[in-house]
């Protein structure tokens, strides 16, 4: 395995050089490619040496749409590939022919003999190929890949991941960040958690929080978003300004009519709690969510006024 870097020596990619025989009835030809994964280990491509084209067990040449249907295989995560044995691949029916040896089993050999459910996956006549990078693909390489970035990833690593535009980066980039480093990018993490799916969203609260009621200024600039992210990710949000009292109800106050129902009585009831001064702010915003008739709960916000005014 080896690091591809760029011009600022940053690494971009994963590539791996793979010399393995096709051998069919004793002839073997050689399968040579260089496989590249990105950051993650998720595969990205792959491209043939020059002057060593790969071949079919006809022994033809692969055509532009060969190379096109392998890649689309190798994309495929979910491929039936990963659930079947490659005795499994082909059927007993099948009139006998040419045959291979893989793992020092004999198989079918011809196209014609690959089973339905796949054969519109692999290239015809290139079913051991196609099984053969596909395994490769998604193998122990991924692991060695995953492994080599928990031991080797630097900081300006993690950067790159979180500056990255595909949100599978940033999804790891948090995983690789310890309570040092997510407090060290609080702009860099609410940019992305104003972008990330609520999964993201949900393992970046996880580690932005503490055991302290003092909120973050990572902590403050994610509430801050409170009104651009999903329903679950604002209930979460609620949560932690809860537990943190007044700074974090206090903060929150500009989200109450984005709120559910449900939300907005969980919030209120928390400002309930508070002391007579901290308290205020929120019983004015609502006084005016209510003259201005924005509240989507006015029932549930006069309840509450009900009680200060």
């Amino acid at each position: 395995m080896h690091v591809v870097y760029d011009s600022l020596q940053q690494t971009i990619a994963f590539r791996s050089e793979i010399h393995t025989p096709v051998c069919l009835e004793g002839v073997c030809k050689p399968l040579d490619v260089l496989l590249y994964w990105d950051l993650s280990g998720a595969y990205l491509g792959y491209t043939t040496l020059e002057g060593v084209p790969l071949t079919k067990f006809d022994h033809d040449p692969f055509t532009a749409k060969d190379y096109l249907q392998l890649h689309t295989l190798l994309c495929n995560r979910y491929s039936a590939l990963d659930r079947k044995t490659l005795e499994e691949l082909v059927t007993s029916e099948a009139p006998s022919g040419e045959r291979i040896v893989f793992n020092g089993m004999e198989v079918e050999a011809i196209s014609g003999a690959t089973v339905k459910e796949i054969q519109e996956e692999v290239v015809h006549g290139a079913l051991y190929s196609c099984y053969s990078l596909w395994h490769l693909v998604y193998g122990q390489a991924v692991t060695s890949i995953k492994e080599h970035v928990a031991k080797n990833a630097t900081e300006r690593f993690v950067v790159q991941l979180l500056d990255a535009e595909w949100s599978h980066y940033w999804e790891y980039a948090v995983r690789l960040m310890d309570d040092t480093l997510i407090q060290r990018h609080p702009v860099r993490l609410a940019a992305v958690f104003q972008k990330c799916s609520p999964l993201v969203r949900k393992r970046i609260l996880q580690k932005a929080s503490s055991d302290h009621a003092e909120l973050s200024d990572l902590e403050r600039r994610l509430i801050g978003l409170f009104e651009e992210v999903d329903v679950n990710t604002r209930t979460l949000l609620i949560r932690r300004a809860i537990k943190s009292g007044a700074p974090g109800l206090l903060a929150l106050k500009e989200g109450m009519n984005a709120m559910t129902k449900n939300q907005l009585e969980m919030y209120l009831k928390a400002a309930e709690a508070l002391e007579p001064n901290s308290r205020q702010p929120i019983v004015t915003h609502g006084i005016k969510l209510r003259a201005n008739s924005e509240s989507n709960h006015t029932y549930v916000l006069q309840q509450f006024l009900n009680k200060y005014e």
